[in-house]
C-alpha cells in the first residue's frame, strides 16, 4: 500500500542522502538545506555536452548509487534439519530490480490498433521489451486528437474502447512486470472528449468522476501505478475552460479543489494504487521569455516553485499525491543542474518519478556537430542522465517516452525481423549489467556469505549433491527495511 506520510518520506530520504554524501556534500542541497535552488541555470547552450566532460559529479553519483540503490546482505544458508551448510558453493543472480525502468506502450499499442501486429513481430517486441525494462506506461487517454495517434478510450459518449488497453495491461502483468496508467484525467481541450462540451459544468465533472472510478475499478490491482491528472501547471480546470489561453496559471484553491477530488476517488475505488500528479517545464525552460496572459514570465524556476506548493496544498487538502511526476522532454542540463533540480523538487517531501524522458536533438545547441556527432551526445547524455537519476534517494521510477521508437530498427510488413540499436545495447548493459548483482560465493563454516547488492528480487543457485550438475534455486528480496541475516533454507538437503 502506498504510504503518504510526507515526513517518514523525508525522514527516510534524509538520511538516505547523509549516507551517500560523505564525498559529495557540495551537489546536493536537499540534505545540507544551504543551496536554495529557486534561481538554477535552465541554460541549453551545453557546453557540458559539447566539451564531452565527464565531470566530477557523475564520478561521485556513481559512488553515492551504491548507498542509495544498494545494501550489504547477510545470508545463511540451512538444510533440512537446520543446521548451517558449510563450504557451500552458491551463485547468486539478482532477477530483477526493485527501481522501475520502463517505457510507454505506444509502439505496440499502435501496430496492434492498426492491424499490424503480426504474431512473430509482436512476439519479438515483446520479449525485447522485457528482457530490457520491468515496467510499462500504458496509454489510456479519454480521448487525444488530433495531433498523436494515442489510445483513446472513450472518443464517442457511452463507447467505451477498452480492449486494447486491457491487453497493453494483460501482456504487462504476463511478463512480469508493473503496469503504470497514463493519463486518468488531462484537461487540455485536445484530451477532452467533444461531446463533454455539450453539457453543463456540473455534469461534465460527474462524467470525470465516472471515468476516474470506473478506470480504477476495473484495473485497480493490475495497474499499479497511474499519472492521475496531467499537466495542471500549465491548463485550466474544467470549470475555466473556456478561458483557456495558454500558458494558463490556474489559481492554487482551484487546483487542489479538483485534483484532490481526483485523487480521493482513485483511493476510494483501489487503496492500494499509486497516484501520481505530472507535470512538465519544471527541469528547464519551455520556451524564453514565455508569458502568461497577465505578463507573468513562465520558466522552470516558477513551476517548481507552483508545483512544490501545489503537493503540499493537497497534503493539507487531505488528498496528497503519492508521487511528484517529473516530465522531462526539454533536456539538456548538465549533471549539477539535474542534480540540483531533483534537490529542490523533492523538499515537497515526496518521492519523485521520472515519468516521461526523451531528449529532443532539437534542444542540443550545438550548430557546429554533424549529425552523427549530435547523436553520440545524445546517447551520453541519455546514459549520463539515467545515471543521475538511479543515483539520487528521491527518484522512485525512471520511464522514458519513445524508447523503443529510437532503439531498434524493425522489419515492415509481417517479417518479425529487427535489430537493436546502440541506445539499446548501451542502456542494457547499464540495467543488466552494471548495475545489476551476479556473484559466486562460498558459504563459511557457520553457513553464512555476505554481499552488497542492489535492491530487487534475487534467485540463489546451489548444487542439490556433490553428483548432481544440476541446480537448485532460493528466491529471495534485497530491500531496505528488511533485517539481517536472512535465512534460507535449503530443504532437500
Amino acid at each position: 500500500m502506498a504510504t503518504h506520510n510526507r515526513r517518514s518520506f523525508i525522514k527516510k530520504s534524509t538520511l538516505a542522502v547523509l549516507g551517500s554524501l560523505a564525498a559529495i556534500s557540495k551537489i546536493n542541497g536537499m540534505t545540507l538545506g544551504k543551496e536554495k535552488n529557486s534561481q538554477l541555470t535552465t541554460s541549453n547552450q551545453n557546453a557540458f555536452y559539447i566539451s564531452g566532460s565527464d565531470g566530477e559529479i557523475l564520478r561521485e553519483a556513481r559512488k553515492a548509487m551504491r548507498n542509495n540503490r544498494m545494501r550489504e546482505v547477510q545470508l545463511q544458508l540451512l538444510d533440512a534439519k537446520g543446521k548451517p551448510r558449510a563450504n557451500e558453493a552458491v551463485e547468486i543472480i539478482q532477477k530483477r530490480h526493485d527501481f522501475l525502468f520502463g517505457d510507454n506502450n505506444v509502439l505496440i499499442d499502435k501496430l496492434i490498433r492498426q492491424g499490424e501486429a503480426y504474431e512473430e513481430k509482436l512476439m519479438h517486441l515483446k520479449d525485447r521489451y522485457k528482457n530490457i525494462f520491468n515496467a510499462v506506461n500504458n496509454t489510456c487517454y479519454w480521448t487525444e486528437r488530433p495531433r498523436n495517434n494515442m489510445k483513446k478510450t472513450e472518443p464517442y459518449q457511452g463507447k467505451k474502447l477498452l480492449d486494447s488497453f486491457a491487453q497493453s495491461v494483460d501482456w504487462t502483468n504476463a511478463f512480469g512486470m508493473t503496469a503504470k496508467g497514463h493519463p486518468l484525467f488531462w484537461t487540455v481541450p485536445k484530451a477532452l472528449p467533444k461531446w463533454l462540451k455539450e453539457y453543463p459544468y456540473k455534469t461534465q465533472w460527474k462524467f470525470v468522476e465516472v471515468r476516474v472510478r470506473n478506470m480504477i475499478a476495473r484495473f485497480g490491482g493490475r495497474v499499479k501505478i497511474w499519472d492521475v491528472v496531467n499537466e495542471a501547471l500549465w491548463e485550466p480546470a474544467l470549470k475555466n475552460l473556456d478561458k483557456r489561453d495558454w500558458p494558463y496559471l490556474e489559481t492554487l484553491e482551484n487546483q487542489v479543489e479538483y485534483i484532490g477530488s481526483v485523487l480521493k476517488w482513485c483511493r476510494e475505488e483501489d487503496p492500494e494504487g499509486t497516484y501520481l500528479i505530472n507535470d512538465y517545464g519544471t527541469s528547464t525552460n519551455v520556451r524564453d521569455n514565455l508569458r502568461a496572459s497577465d505578463g507573468t514570465l513562465i520558466d522552470a524556476n516558477l513551476q517548481r516553485k507552483r508545483y512544490k506548493q501545489l503537493a503540499g496544498a493537497l497534503a493539507d487538502n487531505g488528498t496528497p499525491p503519492d508521487g511528484i511526476g517529473l516530465q522531462c522532454h526539454f533536456g539538456w542540463q548538465t549533471p549539477q543542474e539535474q542534480q540540483r533540480f531533483y534537490d529542490e523538487m523533492a523538499e515537497a517531501g515526496f518521492p519523485l518519478h521520472i515519468t516521461e524522458f526523451w531528449p529532443s536533438l532539437e534542444r542540443l545547441n550545438a550548430p557546429d556537430l554533424s549529425e552523427e556527432e549530435k547523436r553520440e551526445k545524445q546517447l551520453q547524455y541519455i546514459k549520463d542522465y539515467l545515471t543521475i537519476a538511479f543515483s539520487h534517494p528521491a527518484i522512485s521510477s525512471f520511464f522514458f517516452w519513445g524508447f523503443f521508437g529510437h532503439s531498434i530498427d524493425r522489419a515492415e510488413g509481417p517479417s518479425p525481423a529487427l535489430e537493436t540499436k546502440p541506445l539499446y545495447r548501451e542502456i542494457y548493459n547499464l540495467l543488466h549489467k552494471e548495475w545489476k548483482t551476479h556473484i559466486k560465493k562460498t558459504t563459511d563454516r557457520d553457513g553464512f556469505v555476505s554481499f552488497k547488492g542492489f535492491y530487487g528480487d534475487y534467485a540463489l543457485r546451489y548444487a542439490p549433491t556433490k553428483k548432481e550438475k544440476s541446480q537448485s534455486g532460493i528466491t529471495f528480496n534485497v530491500n531496505r527495511q528488511a533485517s539481517m541475516p536472512f535465512t534460507l533454507h535449503m530443504n532437500h538437503l
